[in-house]
């Protein structure tokens, strides 16, 4: 899928779509498939899809649509489209789409209006002190201090959000087996997170940390081979990390366990 995303530490995650991933009646499945991917397990709260380079939206990429925002109230996700061509506009209007999902003729609108859907995230401050400890403990190799150095670059949580540093963080801790980074990491590279959005890089971390026994990435791995995220479906595999991660009382392996085809 050759979408791109951009991620906002308040919960917001835009996704950019273009002509050639709506190409056929399968294409669209396909984007629908992996923009589920993303609503059942991003830590979001909005979802924005940037259509600035569609040109045409098929009957079936319009119902795909439909069905996303179902799930997307689901899991209580707002979700809006925006820059939108007055083509494209006239269509979702005239099939009255317009009722069911929140168009935006812009990028900057749509964002200023899922804003007011939210409260700011609450503030964990740290001293100068603990902020200076904390950096001269990562840089002096300790895991789990770079762990920890790359949650709060990426949210913004105690330092200057800065999503870029919290990927290279990740990535030193989980070169040093950390599996809360390798599943960290494995996150940045599947929604696109200060990197660029890579299914194939983002596969074999959460492997990593599956195999480590950590559940949520248990969780992931066998979503991932479910949606066929990095174009190869396996669906036993599949089942085989929803089993390890319900064993560990993980709820929503159980609900994808339960859904997945004999």
């Amino acid at each position: 899928m050759s979408t791109t995303t951009h991620h906002h530490q308040d919960g917001l995650l835009i996704i950019r779509l273009a002509d050639r991933d709506l190409q056929d009646q399968d294409a669209a499945a396909q984007i629908r498939n992996k923009l589920d991917f993303v609503v059942e397990t991003a830590s979001i709260s909005q979802l924005l899809i940037n259509l600035d380079d569609v040109s045409f939206l098929s009957s079936e990429t319009i119902g795909q649509l439909i069905l996303l925002k179902k799930k997307c109230d689901q899991q209580e996700i707002a979700l809006a489209l925006c820059e939108i061509s007055p083509e494209i506009l006239k269509v979702l209007r005239l099939v009255r789409c317009d009722e069911i999902i929140d168009l935006y003729e812009d990028q900057h609108s749509a964002i200023e209006a899922l804003n007011k859907t939210l409260l700011p995230p609450p503030e964990q401050p740290l001293s100068a002190d603990e902020s200076s400890r904390l950096q001269q403990r990562a840089n002096a190799g300790e895991p789990q201090a770079m762990f920890e150095m790359a949650g709060r670059k990426l949210n913004g949580s105690g330092m200057e959000a800065d999503a870029a540093g919290a990927v290279g963080w990740y990535q030193k801790a989980a070169e040093l087996n950390h599996r809360e980074a390798q599943y960290g990491l494995a996150t940045c590279y599947a929604f696109g997170l200060g990197t660029k959005q890579d299914y194939a890089l983002a596969m074999p971390w959460y492997e990593k940390a599956a195999q480590q026994g950590h559940a949520d990435a248990q969780y992931m791995f066998g979503m991932s081979l479910q949606y066929a995220l990095n174009d190869v479906t396996d669906l036993p595999a599949a089942r085989k990390w929803y089993e390890a991660a319900a064993a560990q009382g993980h709820e929503m392996a159980k609900i994808a366990l339960n859904k997945l085809p004999a």
